[in-house]
């Protein structure tokens, strides 16, 4: 850590002196950015020398000064003005089309080329954040005080990150230093300052400057000024249609460049709302890169409220060009208004890459005018040249964390040297609360800086919980609250199962996973348990795992009902829907990862299947007009399902192919970005008959494909078609069928696109050919969202269709309409239900939110 000799103090305040809290301040030789505190304090230390320093803040006019710096610190009180927006003189085109639409489409076309315009980057980040609950429910409010939680304290975070970027999508983070008081809720704004307006989407919302911005926003041109020498102008964001996931507010855009000089802007994402402010500053002539962030965060949930404000500046930046992009004379023409007028003088791109563009800039060869279209044009296939030299072109980003040994250690002497911005009382307040229990427990006034083992609770075993063992070791306990239930076959019954894993080399997990059931009626223990490995080699992930015992299942592998839903229906409605058999089986599975997109799965069991019967007729509710149903399915295709005890082996191979499929790379670990292909499989399997004394012997083969397509934020479809038969049916019992998820309670707990709803559970299961079909279509805006308010609060709806078809239930279809996402959990749906084209059926469901469920 650098010794300064002296620097620079003082306040920054607009003329009727009131302070302008977190101004940046911005030193050109060092390439460094940072802020005031709330009060508009600021201080940098420096080397003694002659520095260009510059004072911003949204607004008001920069004021820059050449300083020099001594042995001491100087006190230097700026006085920043007011920014006077000029309306400059405008040519009025046909349609009185806004000319912040001209400014907006020159940008846009331009952001491929910013996004490209630096082969790499180093820079130290500063963030520190602070929060505190400002709103909980009244039965909590004792609680929370014991746990030292209240509208006096405030959670406070900081760390200095080293982070470096190198094109087209490698991103490197290093923790120097991190300190933290308590929980950010998920309101950190990493996502924004590790990410680029210039992208088509940031943090999960649509950029203003994204090739979709005018279905999304329209914008007012509201002035320019003249900041640092730059031409800048000011424009309003305005969405189409309010809601979450898009901008509103102001960007500020500097003529002829087209790149951000700063923005103003909202966001609504999952009902936090976040205010963010960017600051830039010129690192060369041509590059302006971003020195400070301020976002104010505000949040509610279930009863809760919560405000938070974050604080980010960037120093020491170390920048390099791409060399292929030099933009000296580029000059972007809006062809939709504007004619070239001005003469050629210089090509955006150097020679050896013209060369390999061919004809793609022919007209840019002879001069540095170009057309949006053409420029679009160039940019993609500069990217696609960019990708052939590259073996990763599926990576979208490759991110990595490092986490310095004494990240945690760093006191509080430290941070005093380190920390740009004083905390404030509410913080100050948060860090003494934290630091006095540590005191309590250990004597260490840091003991915050030491990551803390959770401790074993008795309570722990009701109500679940998971503990890190170290060396890569974790228990994840399952809550006893939820593993108690009832059943008609086994009464009331338990199950527990926890889950113990070991990390090896990062990428390689072990898991051992055992589960013991007891069945009260029955009076019997049944158990199961579960070896799992988990490896891989490069970025290709693999699995292979082992299971056995003797153990209580649905007679539908797929667990149409939940066993908490099937209690609560038995009991108290007298409907136990469930059906379930026994089995004491050896399981052996492989998933191998073949290629990036071709993944392989093999699955072989050996089992001896038992029938079980009804052994309880406990009801809490008896309805005289019901009784409970036997443990045997109804079903059109077989009159009897009941089936002798037998052994059965069989073999499943699934291949699955999703083509265009994309990945982030994290810690050097691939992980598919949902979404992005669709996905075609083939399953087969294969009764064996006299292998391992088996006695089935059918064959069933299904295709099937699936996708999920997002229409930016206002939309999104999921499709998913399978089609099945099985040309071999020797020796099968009903447990062989297919068998389809249906449902018969008010609880929905599948996916949106993977299950019917009004379909009965096993009436239908079938040995002949089978088609099905689920279809949902998901809108930001169609009868109930029209309301502003719902939309905000993150409101969708759905339209969907089922539809199935066999040999002996022909065209079955349902028709529903849903409100998604109540409370950001739940799903309310109505649906009808046809057959052969006539009305069936009527209800309503509740299922989990999409956001939660979709598992194409």
């Amino acid at each position: 850590m650098s010794i300064y000799a002296g620097g620079i103090k003082g306040y920054i305040k607009d003329k009727s002196n009131t302070p302008l809290p977190y101004a940046t301040i911005f030193v050109k030789e060092k390439g460094t950015g940072t802020s005031a505190n709330v009060d508009g304090f600021y201080r940098i230390a420096l080397d003694t020398g002659i520095y260009t320093v510059t004072f911003q803040y949204l607004g008001y006019q920069s004021l820059t000064k050449t300083i020099r710096i001594g042995t001491n610190f100087s006190i230097i009180n700026i006085e920043l003005e007011e920014q006077a927006v000029e309306l400059a003189t405008v040519i009025v085109r046909d349609g009185n089309e806004d000319p912040a639409y001209t400014i907006m489409r020159k940008a846009i076309a331009k952001s491929k080329y910013h996004l490209n315009q630096l082969d790499s980057y180093k820079a130290k980040v500063y963030i520190k954040g602070s929060g505190r609950v400002t709103q909980a429910p009244n039965f909590l409010k004792k609680q929370l005080a014991k746990e030292g939680i209240d509208d006096k304290k405030a959670y406070v975070t900081e760390s200095v990150n080293q982070v470096s970027y190198k094109r087209p999508n490698i991103f490197k983070e290093r923790v120097l230093s991190i300190r933290s008081s308590g929980n950010d809720n998920n309101t950190g704004p990493n996502n924004f300052i590790f990410s680029s307006f210039y992208s088509p989407k940031i943090a999960g919302g649509i950029s203003p400057l994204s090739p979709k911005a005018f279905a999304y926003y329209r914008f007012e041109y509201e002035g320019t000024y003249i900041d640092q020498g730059a031409e800048v102008n000011q424009i309003r964001v305005i969405p189409r249609v309010k809601g979450e996931q898009v901008f509103s507010g102001t960007i500020n855009i500097i003529e002829d460049l087209w790149c951000i000089h700063s923005l103003d802007l909202a966001f609504n994402q999952l009902g936090i709302i976040y205010q963010i402010k960017q600051m830039r500053a010129p690192l060369q002539k041509k590059v302006w890169m971003p020195i400070s962030y301020q976002f104010d965060v505000k949040a509610k949930l279930l009863g809760f409220a919560f405000i938070y404000k974050y604080i980010s500046s960037i120093s020491d930046y170390d920048i390099k060009l791409n060399p292929d992009l030099d933009g000296e004379k580029l000059v972007v023409i809006d062809e939709k208004v504007e004619a070239k007028t001005i003469k050629p003088s210089k090509s955006m791109l150097s020679g050896e890459l013209e060369k390999e563009l061919k004809g793609a800039d022919k007209k840019l060869k002879s001069g540095g005018e170009v057309t949006r279209k053409e420029l679009k044009q160039i940019l993609k296939t500069y990217e696609k040249q960019e990708k052939k030299k590259t073996k990763t072109t599926n990576v979208v980003y490759n991110r990595s964390i490092e986490v310095d040994s004494s990240a945690h250690t760093l006191d509080s002497a430290y941070w005093a040297t380190v920390r740009p911005i004083p905390l404030d009382n509410y913080e100050l307040a948060g860090y003494r609360h934290i630091d006095s229990v540590a005191i309590a427990e250990t004597g260490d006034v840091d003991s915050l800086k030491r990551f803390k083992k959770k401790k074993f609770k008795p309570t722990d075993l009701f109500f679940g919980g998971g503990y890190n063992l170290g060396k890569g070791q974790r228990i994840e306990l399952k809550p006893l609250a939820s593993s108690f239930n009832f059943n008609t076959v086994e009464g009331y019954h338990i199950n527990y199962n926890l889950s113990y894993s070991k990390r090896y080399r990062k990428k390689n997990i072990f898991y051992l996973k055992p589960d013991i059931r007891y069945a009260f009626a029955r009076k019997k223990v049944s158990g199961k348990l579960g070896l799992q490995y988990d490896f891989s080699k490069g970025y290709k992930k693999h699995t292979i795992g082992i299971e056995g015992g003797k153990y209580v299942q649905q007679l539908n592998a797929d667990e149409p009902i939940l066993q908490q839903v099937n209690t609560l229906t038995t009991l108290l409605a007298e409907r136990n829907y469930i059906r379930l058999f026994e089995k004491t089986y050896l399981n052996l599975n492989t998933k191998f990862q073949l290629f990036d997109n071709l993944i392989l799965s093999l699955n072989f069991e050996n089992a001896q299947r038992n029938q079980l019967l009804n052994t309880s007729n406990h009801k809490i509710v008896d309805r005289t007009d019901l009784e409970y149903t036997p443990n045997i399915p109804i079903n059109i295709e077989l009159s009897d399902t009941r089936f002798e005890q037998h052994r059965a082996s069989t073999f499943q191979t699934n291949i699955t192919y999703k083509p265009f499929q994309k990945y982030r790379i994290r810690n050097n670990i691939k992980t598919e970005i949902s979404n992005t292909s669709p996905s075609f499989s083939i399953l087969y399997k294969k009764g064996l008959d006299d292998i391992f004394s088996g006695e089935t012997d059918f064959d069933q083969v299904e295709f099937g494909a699936a996708y999920i397509h997002n229409f930016g934020v206002k939309s999104k479809l999921g499709a998913k078609v399978n089609y099945g038969f099985f040309p071999n049916t020797a020796a099968m019992t009903f447990l062989d069928f297919k068998h389809f998820i249906g449902n018969q309670t008010v609880f929905l707990t599948t996916a949106p696109n993977d299950s019917y709803r009004l379909l009965e559970y096993y009436n239908y299961s079938t040995t002949g050919d089978y088609l099905t079909a689920n279809a949902y279509y998901q809108m930001r805006r169609f009868l109930a969202t029209q309301i502003l308010e719902l939309r905000l609060l993150g409101i969708k709806e759905n339209i969907f269709i089922n539809y199935l078809n066999t040999d002996s239930f022909k065209n079955y279809a349902e028709v529903g309409y849903s409100i998604d996402n109540i409370f950001r959990l739940f799903r309310l749906e109505f649906v009808t239900s046809w057959q052969e084209w006539k009305y069936r059926d009527f209800g309503f469901r509740i299922g989990v939110a999409t956001s939660l469920s979709d598992s194409l």
